[in-house]
This record gives structure tokens, sequence and C-alpha cells, in this order.
């Protein structure tokens, strides 16, 4: 069992409280450093406790195809960093089949741009 960072035990504690998140923990990456078999990030807050690889791969549903309305956290709580993609020909910050990393003991947080097909996304450390 890894240790949590304060960003970490903050984002859980508070974030954790809001009905709005549902949460899923242990979350498993995909390959390293891949948009297509990434493991699906379902959950609006996730909690990855087992390393996988060095930047295993997770993605978000399409905002295309309306799976994903909402912000999304992603705790990394590894010892590895991990990458997490918008889905295939959507964007990210603005860049096509874009990812944030997210090193070890930070948080991403992805919130979806209004009227667009792109995902705000930035880590917390």
């Amino acid at each position: 069992m890894s240790s949590l960072s304060n960003v970490n035990t903050a984002v859980l504690g508070h974030f954790g409280q809001i009905p709005l998140f549902g949460f899923v923990d242990n979350l498993i990456a995909g390959p390293a450093s891949a948009q297509v078999g990434a493991t699906r990030i379902k959950s609006t807050m996730t909690r990855l406790t087992v390393a996988g690889v060095a930047n295993g791969s997770f993605i978000l549903g399409a905002l295309s195809l309306g799976g994903a309305n909402v912000p999304f956290i992603v705790v990394n709580d590894t010892t590895a960093a991990v990458k997490v993609y918008c889905a295939v020909g959507e964007t990210m910050n603005g860049a096509a089949n874009s990812f944030l990393a997210i090193p070890s003991g930070q948080v991403g947080i992805f919130v979806p741009y209004r009227d667009s097909f792109d995902w705000r996304a930035a880590a917390l450390s």
C-alpha cells in the first residue's frame, strides 16, 4: 500500500464528500504511453494505487458521444507517472489526441471545455 501525498489526501478528503463524484479505487493502467488500448476512466474520481508500468495509460470518455460532461479527477497514489488521454480524435488543452502526464503523488483534473470536444487538464502537486 502506498502512502498518500498531502495533495492526494486533500483532494480525496474534499472531493470524496461531494455526491457528484463517484469513486473507483485501485484502477490498473493500460500499456505504457498508448492512447489505443488505454484503460477507460469511468468514474468522476479515480484513485490509482498500483503502478503497473511507468507511463501507464488511461483514457477519458468521448465528449463527442456524450460519454463525459462533468469534471474528472484522477489521484495518482502510485510510485510511477501515468498518462491520461482524451478520446481518439478529440483534444486536450487544444492539442489533438493529447494526454496529461500525472507524476506520482499528484492529481490530474480534467474539465470538459463547453461547446467543444476539448478537455482542459492540469496536474496539482
